[in-house]
Order: C-alpha cells, then structure tokens, then sequence
C-alpha cells in the first residue's frame, strides 16, 4: 500500500515534468522557426520611420515568474495524480 503511494507520486511528476518539457520546448520551436523562416521587407518599412528617440517605455518588470512555474509544475502533477489513480481503479475492476 505504501510503495503504491509513493509510485503514484513518482508517476505524477515524472507525468508533470514531461508535460511542462514539451510545452516549452514546443514554444521554442516554434519560435526558432518563426525567426529562421522571418523574412523583412525593406522596401516597405522605410515609407512607415518611426525613430526610437521618441518612444520611451515605462513599467515594471514582472517578478514571481519562478513561484509561477512552481505552482504549475504541482498542480500538474495534482492532475497526472488523478488520472492515474481513475486508471489504475478503472484497471483493477
């Protein structure tokens, strides 16, 4: 009973890392490709100048980013718990 505790644990995050791996590492492909395939059109960008003297950004810079993933990565992990466990009950009938 307990090794089956802690295997349910093991499986759900395991389950959590390798759903968060492919979510980023899938937005990062996709990024890599939208910058090698990105194409600039220099005839139509000199008729629209805009000099960058005259734009200034202000704001904050958003902290708590890794507290985010944290979050994430459990409630995940939560989920991958739940369904494993409706799958080995839905197995065992």
């Amino acid at each position: 009973m307990k090794n089956e505790k802690w295997k349910l644990v093991v499986l759900a995050l395991a389950g959590s890392f390798l759903l968060h791996v492919s979510f980023y590492g899938l937005q990062f492909l996709y990024g890599y490709i939208l910058t090698v395939l990105y194409v600039p059109d220099l005839s139509e960008s000199w008729t629209n100048v805009q000099y960058l003297q005259n734009e200034v950004a202000f704001g904050v810079i958003a902290t708590g980013i890794p507290w985010s993933l944290l979050f994430s990565y459990l409630a995940v992990a939560a989920l991958c718990s739940g369904v494993i466990w409706i799958y080995w009950k839905r197995k065992m009938i």
